[in-house]
């Protein structure tokens, strides 16, 4: 009776000890199905709760990423990418590759030439990389492969609170049209952009009839605003300082540029920021080729000769994971006038990394070094095309434009021109160019 009782308990006690294992087995099997790749082809990254493995080692790029500093958590991505899918669906990557596959398929016109490494030497490297310790210094040629640097980043992401706001402000904006026009002005820009908007309502408003004008109010006396509101002909908006970092209220930072134009790619086919400089020719085909241009090429950037990293701190390009260094031999966009087609391509893989930057002070407006006039730049500029004296990388900062320009080369590289247009040949910037526009409308409606 004794032996048969002991051989129950002892059976029972083999059926507890199955019931726990295979309960540890599943609770393991689900953890383990929560992993999401977030990675890059080398070095890919897994992501469990609030640990990270590895399955190479970038000591330099782990320290990198550990001193990444953000100024609010609303604007920190979750650990955990967004570019991948389940159930063996084509992740947004390949998605995006796709897209660029095509687009690329349709770049003609440009010289073939592919663009030589160029940190080869401690001369060209000079004070490129921190402490002797490089990050990448080289293009990646595979289109797959530039889109992931890009896209993949938690830091160059888009996070669920920043898009709320976002939301936000279109929501300000009533609407669709074919086009919208952009634009913003403070109190020392007023008279500016009262010049800016008598080019509008003489060039582009009696030819052109679907497109909308939003101005941007980003430091308007109450006066200011209101005269805007009446003779603008235009939708006037308040930036919502109130809701970013502290350091985006800095207005000479222009973090608020990508910020503006990422809220509204959406309501419109074609999205166009102005600065108050920029000036429309009185011939309508002008404006209608440039137009035409950006359907055809996506998006379209005003150029410069300019050398990019002499006027971009290293900093930037640092957030980026590259090095100054490679990007030696490409020129810079000017973004007193950019142009945008509402495109998933263009939204994810251009538009969300530079509103991302836009909010990080360590990448849009770095404050490692006070930004010194860009005179300086020009010498070196001089001096690297006629192999003269040494390399200084970061001489100035031009923010938005920096920013940008990182982006494109990086995607485009050889072929970075396709996006970008000659100033010149379309519109005339007019920097300083004043008009007591309002003052002459307000005196002939008293007659």
């Amino acid at each position: 009776m004794m032996g048969s009782l002991t051989t129950k308990r002892t059976l029972l006690l083999v059926m507890i000890t199955a019931i726990i294992t295979t309960g540890y087995l599943v609770l393991n099997r689900h953890s383990s199905s929560s992993l999401k790749y977030s990675g890059t082809r080398k070095g890919h990254n897994f992501k469990l709760l609030s640990k990270t493995f590895s399955t190479s080692h970038r000591p330099r790029q782990d320290r990198f990423e550990k001193r990444m500093t953000f100024q609010s958590n609303d604007f920190v991505v979750d650990s955990i990418s967004k570019d991948s899918l389940p159930n063996g669906r084509p992740s947004v990557i390949d998605q995006l590759t796709d897209i660029f596959h095509q687009k690329m398929s349709q770049v003609t016109g440009l010289k073939e030439t592919e663009l030589e490494p160029v940190c080869h030497n401690p001369d060209v490297i000079a004070n490129s990389c921190d402490n002797n310790k490089c990050l990448q210094t080289s293009f990646p040629r595979d289109l797959r492969e530039r889109i992931s640097q890009i896209v993949s980043p938690t830091r160059l992401q888009i996070s669920d609170q920043f898009e709320e706001i976002l939301n936000d402000m279109a929501r300000k904006v009533r609407g669709s049209s074919e086009l919208m026009i952009l634009s913003g002005a403070s109190s020392n820009h007023f008279h500016e952009a009262q010049a800016l908007i008598h080019n509008l309502h003489e060039n582009i408003y009696p030819y052109f009839k679907n497109f909308t004008f939003v101005l941007y109010n980003l430091g308007l006396t109450q006066e200011e605003r209101q005269q805007i509101v009446e003779f603008c002909k235009c939708q006037v908006v308040d930036f919502p300082f109130h809701r970013f970092p502290s350091f985006m209220s800095k207005r000479l930072c222009y973090s608020w540029k990508p910020v503006i134009v990422r809220a509204h790619i959406s309501q419109a086919n074609i999205v166009m920021w102005i600065d108050a400089s920029i000036r429309f020719d009185s011939s309508p085909s002008y404006f209608s080729k440039l137009l035409q241009r950006t359907k055809r090429r996506t998006m379209q950037i005003a150029y410069s000769r300019a050398i990019s990293p002499f006027r971009t701190f290293r900093s930037t390009y640092h957030f980026f994971g590259d090095e100054p260094c490679m990007y030696l031999n490409m020129g810079q966009v000017q973004s007193g006038i950019d142009i945008f087609t509402n495109d998933l391509f263009v939204k994810r893989v251009v538009l969300d990394p530079w509103a991302a930057c836009a909010v990080s002070q360590l990448c849009m407006c770095p404050v490692e070094e006070p930004n010194k006039s860009c005179k300086d730049s020009k010498k070196m500029t001089e001096a690297w095309l006629n192999d003269r004296g040494p390399i200084v990388y970061g001489l100035c900062h031009r923010y938005d434009q920096s920013s940008l320009s990182l982006i494109l080369q990086k995607l485009y590289q050889d072929t970075f021109r396709w996006v970008t247009f000659d100033v010149s040949r379309y519109i005339e910037i007019k920097r300083k160019d004043t008009d007591p526009y309002f003052k002459s409308l307000s005196e002939k409606n008293l007659i």
